[in-house]
């Protein structure tokens, strides 16, 4: 008794807002003790319901799975939906090749799948020889538009520059030097057979010479990075140069693309040269260095790539 009436005097000796607190907290802790008895139960979980949920997503897992391996097996690289014909990809590049020496990865920039290139070279590996530019359509992975858009660019070399040589000797640079390959047409496989060529300068090669369009003179060489005259010199008597084989530029009718992604031309330069050509659209490379649009320099490198 005495303690519910000092309870209750010491309640009482509260301030308004005291009591009102207190009240507000008596409240909060009768409601977070009622919740959980007042809450129903939830139901029990369908497990049978969710297995079968987990079975429909492995089912579109496997669905996925074939889908993709299915798109993997097939060859969209040269189907036009719109034509309903085979054509190459729009990366495809020309330009001369052997196709008894070509490599993987020169067939995939002629427009070729990885998985056609491994066909060709599997029938080349069988023991069959391209001897005419006619025997490569004879693989069935060359469709008659390939062919007709490859068939200006198959150059076959003679059987003495083809000859394949020794992985020994290729390692270790062991090459007679009686071996001439021809710079505008080599893949690869055929640069490394000259001494002093390996894979790096293969590589590098058959890259400037894509950009440029073809080898003009042998010392363009020395653009590549590593290359000197000490390492030049040796390839002089090794390596041919056909320069009917470049691919020309006429300065009257290229686009902008096709000028500004020459090495020796450049964006700036191609700009200037459309303009130029709006008021004297037969230009030349001689009008170009005179109205200082290209440098003295630029112009005679240009000399043989120039229609």
């Amino acid at each position: 008794m005495n303690l519910f009436r000092h309870t209750v005097r010491t309640l009482c000796s509260f301030s308004r807002g005291e009591r009102l607190g207190l009240s507000v907290l008596f409240a909060l802790s009768a409601g977070i003790i009622l919740v959980p008895v007042l809450t129903p139960t939830p139901p029990a979980p369908d497990y049978a319901e969710l297995r079968d949920y987990m079975r429909r997503i492995d089912s579109l897992h496997a669905l996925s799975a074939a889908m993709d391996s299915a798109v993997e097996r097939t060859d969209y690289s040269r189907f036009s939906a719109s034509q309903g014909t085979f054509s190459p990809p729009e990366r495809a590049e020309l330009f001369p090749f052997d196709p008894n020496t070509a490599d993987s990865l020169t067939f995939q920039r002629l427009g070729f799948s990885s998985r056609q290139a491994a066909v060709i070279i599997r029938y080349r590996n069988s023991g069959a020889k391209f001897r005419t530019p006619d025997d490569f359509a004879k693989v069935y992975v060359v469709d008659e538009n390939m062919f007709t858009r490859l068939s200006p660019y198959i150059s076959i070399l003679p059987d003495n520059e083809t000859t394949p040589v020794p992985a020994a000797n290729m390692e270790t640079g062991n090459v007679p030097a009686t071996t001439m390959v021809e710079i505008n047409v080599a893949d690869t496989t055929a640069l490394k057979t000259v001494r002093g060529i390996g894979s790096y300068f293969a590589g590098a090669i058959v890259e400037l010479r894509t950009r440029l369009g073809g080898f003009t003179q042998i010392e363009q060489l020395l653009e590549i990075r590593g290359m000197d005259e000490e390492r030049l010199q040796p390839l002089r008597n090794q390596l041919t140069i056909d320069t009917d084989l470049v691919r020309k530029i006429n300065l009257q009718t290229a686009d902008e693309q096709t000028l500004r992604s020459h090495p020796y031309i450049g964006a700036y330069t191609a700009r200037g040269i459309l303009l130029y050509r709006r008021s004297n659209p037969h230009c030349t490379l001689d009008d170009l260095v005179v109205n200082n649009i290209l440098q003295k320099a630029q112009a005679e490198k240009l000399v043989g790539y120039v229609e």
